[in-house]
């Protein structure tokens, strides 16, 4: 299958001084030799992304319905609390609002950005009439210093120019206001056991980012850092989402379908409560870790704040 791609500069320099780190699926993976980012050039070009995600978009939805519950956030939302002064909230890439009805219950304005025109109806649905917004946030133009705070979930590897789509979010927060993300971390352990074979490493992810160069890139984008911690040891799991894309025409591990009994399991809510415990046990362990600069979980979790 032969793909529509791209050549990329880094997105913090913006040249292209590079040298390759590895290739997988014919895609090569670079660092920049001045600021040390790694992403991927050349890329898919936005069309083909649109395309991909257009195919995995009824699996998603699917998925997603098991991770409905919006209670899992709840602990997260409450770190914004101090930030509460406009009452308006955003999530870029906010996909079927799930993350935003958890924010309505703690009675914030509520507003998200989607991409994908196929999503809109659900997240409008799900939030019960939340400000969704369709297009790429730098197309929409909310107003200046309009938000508290601003989320993007598993979202900034996508970007095809972060630095471009942070200059944005800055404008549109207010002074002080709060930038939270989490994205892969490409300094984790099961990166660097895995290597290229890690399945967060596939070609509509275009930016790798370590806690140094996300350090670097909210600088040069007037950010504050308040903490960066990592989280989870992750699935180390070697699953290639573009080798079944070509095999299927799909973008899930279609040999790991949940049955009825676990989809159960994910349900119940004492199941749930004792995973949780688990997990936030783990996240104080990385976060004690992260303490003295050792961030080797699986995500990193930032927090910054407009200068």
């Amino acid at each position: 299958m032969k793909w529509k791609t791209e050549i990329a500069n880094c997105t913090i320099c913006n040249d292209y001084n590079v040298e390759i780190l590895f290739t997988k699926n014919s895609f090569e993976y670079v660092k920049c030799k001045k600021c040390r980012l790694v992403f991927s050039s050349p890329r898919l070009t936005p069309d083909e992304v649109r395309k991909i995600y257009s195919i995995g978009f009824d699996y998603k939805m699917k998925k997603k319905d098991n991770e409905s519950d919006s209670s899992k956030y709840y602990s997260l939302i409450k770190t914004f609390e101090k930030y509460r002064k406009k009452n308006r909230i955003l999530d870029i890439g906010c996909f079927n609002g799930t993350f935003l009805k958890g924010t309505k219950d703690y009675d914030w304005d509520i507003f998200g950005t989607e991409i994908s025109s196929e999503v809109i109806s659900y997240a409008e649905k799900n939030t019960n009439g939340g400000d969704i917004r369709l297009g790429e946030l730098e197309e929409i133009g909310f107003p200046d210093n309009y938000f508290d705070v601003i989320v993007m979930l598993d979202v900034i590897e996508h970007l095809q120019d972060p630095l471009k789509t942070l200059n944005e979010v800055n404008r549109i927060l207010r002074s002080k206001g709060l930038l939270y993300f989490d994205t892969p971390n490409f300094n984790s352990c099961e990166r660097l056991l895995l290597k290229e074979k890690l399945h967060t490493i596939f070609p509509w992810h275009f930016y790798y980012f370590s806690d140094k160069t996300i350090t670097t890139l909210l600088e040069r984008c007037d950010f504050n850092i308040v903490k960066i911690k990592t989280r989870g040891f992750g699935t180390f799991s070697q699953y290639d989402p573009l080798k079944n894309l070509i095999k299927e025409s799909k973008i899930s591990d279609s040999s790991k379908q949940e049955n009825m009994f676990v989809r159960a399991l994910k349900k119940s809510k004492l199941i749930v409560n004792i995973y949780r415990k688990i997990d936030n046990s783990i996240f104080y362990i990385f976060s004690i870790f992260s303490k003295v600069g050792l961030n080797f979980g699986a995500h990193l979790i930032v927090y910054s704040e407009k200068k």
